[in-house]
């Protein structure tokens, strides 16, 4: 057993060390890996068909914006924006978590999930009518959304911000976002454009 947990140690410090040499493409890997399970799992246990379709949002999401957009801003523009935030200030930390919770999820993550669902829904080919109708869902959906992933996210960021190296943020974020993301399929992963 101890040779074991040892082994385990020994890998997840590897994975450490690849992670803090390659942060985008950990979080790249991570994002996309997260939301696809999650949908997979969602989709499996509501007994459905899988929707490929569907999954493929997730994942693209996952990958596009989860792990590539969220690695920018936590790790190149909040640093930029907070520079207390590298020598662990608290006040850079707090800062970084409001507006992630407070700016970012309600106004950039919500309504670019919405537009990716639309755009891969869309039937008619009409770019312009598919962000129309994702921009529609975004705001319908708006209050309730904002308050479910403040209620998960909040509390996660400031810890995030306080005491995690800039390389394990997104993957933080990301490990924590299985409720969270698990929740927006079920809730809102059915196919409702036409």
């Amino acid at each position: 057993l101890p040779h074991g947990r040892g082994m385990f140690l020994h890998r997840i410090l590897k994975l450490n060390a690849w992670a803090s040499r390659n942060p985008l493409a950990a979080a790249v890997a991570v994002g996309g890996s997260k939301n696809c399970v999650c949908d997979l799992m969602v989709q499996r246990f509501s007994g459905n068909d899988i929707d490929w379709r569907r999954n493929g949002v997730f994942t693209g999401f996952g990958l596009v914006y989860v792990g590539a957009a969220q690695y920018c801003l936590f790790n190149r523009l909040f640093p930029w924006l907070l520079p207390g935030l590298s020598s662990g200030s608290r006040f850079s930390a707090a800062s970084a978590a409001f507006f992630d919770v407070c700016v970012h999820m309600p106004f950039a993550y919500l309504a670019t999930f919405y537009v990716m669902q639309a755009v891969a829904y869309s039937q008619d080919g009409s770019f312009i009518a598919a962000i129309q109708s994702g921009l529609a869902s975004y705001r319908k959906n708006f209050k309730s959304d904002v308050m479910m992933q403040a209620t998960i996210f909040g509390p996660v960021q400031v810890l995030n911000f306080c005491f995690n190296p800039p390389h394990l943020r997104v993957p933080t974020v990301v490990f924590s976002g299985v409720v969270w993301i698990s929740l927006l399929s079920l809730m809102r992963g059915e196919r409702s454009y036409s």
